[in-house]
C-alpha cells in the first residue's frame, strides 16, 4: 500500500499543473487545458484534497472553432479511456470529472488509479485542439483511527518537585511512592513528566493517560502549561484503579508536541506508576 501511495507521489513531485496547447489553424493557437490539480482522489470523503478534477478550457481570441469540439479523457497509454466525451464550444469554461467513465458497451465504471491527460479533439476528423499536462488519479482514500503511544515511567520521569512526608524511586521502569504521614495535612510527592504528541496529529481530541496501580484518590495530575503555569486536572476523561486520563488542550502543548505534567500523589498505600500514553486520532491513508 505504502509503496503505491509513495509512487504516486513521486509522480506528482515530477509534475507541474500547466497546459499544453497546440494550433487550431494555421498559425493562429488553440484552445488551453488547465488541470485544477495535479492528483485527486474520487474515493476520498475527508476534507484537504480534490474529490474530483476540475479541468478548466481557456479559448484564444481568433481560434477558429468550425465544427463541433468534444474533450475526453486519455489513459496514460494514451488512448481514450471508454466512450466518455463532453461536448464543449467556445463558451464552455470547463468540465468536472468524478473519476469514472462509461465503456465500449456503456457500462458506468470507476476508472482505476493512474495517470491521466484530457484532450480536446474535433468531431468527425478526430484532429487534436489540444491536451492537457498529465494528472494523477489515486484510488487511495483516508480513515480516521485512533492510535497509542506508550512510554515507561521511567522514560517519562525528569525529577521529584515536592517531597512531604513520603518518597518516589525508580524501580526497574515504574516509579514507586511511599509515604510515612505524621501531620494531619498527610503527605504529598510530586513528580515532574514530559512526553510529547506527534507533529502530524491535527484531528480530534488528544488524550493524556497515567497507568499503573492505586486508589484513585490518592493520585492526581497537575499540567505545566509552556508559559510554566499549573493547571490542576479536576475533570478526567478515564478513571480507576489502574489509570487515570485528561484530555489536553492546544495550550498546553508546546510547538514541538512536548507535554508536561506533574504526577501528585496523596495517599497512605503504596502507589505504582508504570506507564505514560498519548492517545489520538489522525487520518492514515489506505488503499
Amino acid at each position: 500500500m505504502l509503496s503505491r501511495i509513495g509512487l504516486a507521489a513521486s509522480l506528482v513531485m515530477m509534475m507541474v499543473v500547466g497546459t499544453v496547447q497546440f494550433p487550431a489553424d494555421g498559425d493562429e493557437p488553440g484552445a488551453t487545458i488547465t488541470p485544477s490539480t495535479t492528483v485527486f482522489y474520487p474515493d476520498d470523503d475527508e476534507p484537504g484534497v480534490a474529490h474530483v478534477m476540475r479541468i478548466t478550457l481557456r479559448w484564444v481570441a481568433g481560434e477558429a472553432t468550425e465544427g463541433d469540439l468534444y474533450l475526453r479523457i486519455l489513459a496514460s497509454d494514451g488512448q481514450p479511456l471508454g466512450i466518455t466525451t463532453w461536448a464543449v464550444d467556445a463558451t464552455t469554461p470547463g468540465i468536472t470529472w468524478d473519476g469514472r467513465y462509461h465503456a465500449v458497451n456503456g457500462t458506468g465504471l470507476p476508472a482505476p488509479g493512474g495517470t491521466y491527460r484530457a484532450e480536446l479533439t474535433r468531431a468527425g476528423t478526430g484532429e487534436r485542439v489540444a491536451v492537457s499536462t498529465p494528472f494523477v488519479l489515486s484510488r487511495a482514500r483516508r480513515e480516521l483511527v485512533r492510535r497509542t503511544v506508550v512510554t515507561t515511567a521511567k522514560e517519562s520521569y525528569r525529577r521529584t518537585v515536592t517531597r512531604r512526608e513520603g518518597r518516589a524511586r525508580l524501580v526497574g521502569t515504574s516509579l514507586r511512592f511511599r509515604s510515612w504521614p505524621t501531620r494531619p495535612s498527610g503527605p504529598v510527592v510530586k513528580t515532574l513528566h514530559s512526553t510529547r504528541v506527534p507533529a502530524h496529529v491535527k484531528v480530534g481530541a488528544v488524550e493524556l493517560q497515567v497507568r499503573g496501580a492505586w486508589d484513585p484518590p490518592n493520585v492526581g495530575l497537575e499540567v505545566v502549561k509552556p508559559n510554566g503555569r499549573v493547571v490542576r486536572v479536576g475533570i478526567f476523561s478515564s478513571y480507576s484503579n489502574k489509570r487515570k486520563g485528561v484530555h489536553l488542550r492546544e495550550s498546553w502543548i508546546r510547538p514541538n508536541g512536548t507535554v508536561r505534567f506533574r504526577f501528585v500523589y496523596t495517599g497512605y498505600e503504596p502507589v505504582r506508576l508504570r506507564r505514560v500514553a498519548v492517545s489520538y486520532w489522525r487520518y492514515e491513508w489506505k488503499s
